[in-house]
């Protein structure tokens, strides 16, 4: 079973601008691919990629806020993401210019908008 951790980059003080990689993200999809089964990882990435629509339905006091609660949920998606598009591959390394969204920013342009990213 996934151990549930409260890791909320900053615990939700600072703001973020971006999505953001942790020191952690490499134990991370180590522990994702070692120890969990595909279905644990996929329920994973489901409930955050249901807590990434749920944050723009939520009131937030500024609309730095708002970003800051997205890149927060997005980051925390990377590392489980990232361990399913790794698969059984041994590069366990994330780079810091590949994120995962769970959006085409190319069909999705709210969203793309919403989350600051380019579509290329």
């Amino acid at each position: 079973m996934l151990v549930e951790v409260e890791f909320r980059f900053g615990n939700g003080t600072s703001t973020l601008h971006h999505v953001s990689f942790s020191e952690l993200d490499y134990a991370i999809v180590g522990y994702a691919l070692e120890c969990l089964s595909a279905e644990v990882r996929a329920v994973y990435i489901s409930d955050t990629v249901s807590k990434c629509s749920f944050v723009a339905t939520a009131w937030h006091a500024t609309h730095r806020a708002l970003s800051s609660e997205c890149y927060r949920q997005l980051s925390l998606l990377q590392p489980f993401a990232y361990a399913e598009k790794a698969g059984t591959a041994s590069d366990w390394l994330m780079h810091g210019n590949e994120n995962i969204l769970p959006f085409d920013p190319r069909v999705d342009r709210y969203q793309a908008m919403l989350y600051n990213i380019a579509s290329n």
